[in-house]
């Protein structure tokens, strides 16, 4: 039997793996304007990039 909180644990985990894709685009943003884009910026780079 598995405990409760592994399988929690085991979901959440899951999930995370669906944001990964996200933080690719948004470390390709920040190299690519050589990290001087504050999140603001960032944010408003995926929202025209129809992400956000």
């Amino acid at each position: 039997m598995l405990p409760r909180s592994t399988w929690y644990w085991w979901q959440s985990r899951e999930a995370i793996g669906c944001d990964v894709a996200l933080c690719d685009i948004i470390r390709q943003i920040a190299i690519r304007h050589k990290r001087r884009y504050g999140y603001r910026r960032v944010t408003a780079t995926l929202h025209n990039q129809g992400c956000g």
